[in-house]
């Protein structure tokens, strides 16, 4: 994992080598995406305007739709238990012989 910090703001966005990326605006998670999937979601709460830039910036990224969640939806979604099980799906989808995009 690396993390890349958005210009000089507290925006980060942590980068798993599977692919996973995870927006934060400080320490709380804003925005995910799941390259396993293909889905991304990015929270239903305002918290500023250059928050709201950021998450935007992010989901653009990436092509189908944006779910909106609840912040306890985003932040469960990032729990490290569920991030394995994101792995563990997509090597389920590989060994069925779907083909799953790696976004790094």
């Amino acid at each position: 994992m690396y993390t890349k910090q958005i210009r000089t703001t507290a925006a980060t966005v942590h980068h798993y080598d599977d692919g996973i990326q995870i927006l934060f605006s400080y320490k709380t998670p804003v925005a995910m995406h799941n390259p396993a999937t293909g889905e991304t979601w990015k929270t239903e709460k305002y918290y500023s305007n250059t928050t709201s830039r950021h998450v935007g910036e992010f989901v653009r990224q990436f092509s189908g739709e944006v779910k909106q969640v609840s912040p306890e939806q985003i932040a469960a979604m990032t729990e490290p238990s569920n991030i394995a099980r994101a792995r563990e799906l997509a090597a389920e989808l590989i060994a069925l012989g779907h083909t799953v995009k790696l976004e790094a």
